[in-house]
């Protein structure tokens, strides 16, 4: 199983996410891609600054965004290991 962000697919083959998402396709093995979006944690830190005083604007278009927990990411991974079944999905 694999963890990589959402559209790693759409990167070129330079971005080191991209060549680790095709290796892993192509590695003959089984395999399952989680693609989480964005992480509720960023908000705790990251982008706590940028957002005082002036709100959250995200450029996606019509695109949807989701946010997620990380400790959702996590209960996720735990069920594809443990329970099996997602071999060759995302």
């Amino acid at each position: 199983m694999t963890v990589l962000v959402i559209g790693t697919e759409l990167l070129p083959d330079e971005a080191m996410m991209a060549h680790w998402e095709r290796s892993v396709r192509a590695s003959g093995k089984e395999w399952t891609i989680l693609h989480p979006n964005w992480f509720f944690q960023n908000f705790g830190t990251a982008f706590v600054p940028a957002l005082l005083g002036r709100g959250l604007e995200l450029d996606a278009a019509d695109a949807p965004v989701s946010f997620v927990d990380t400790r959702d990411i996590a209960e996720v991974a735990a069920a594809v290991l443990a329970e099996g079944g997602f071999g060759g999905g995302r």
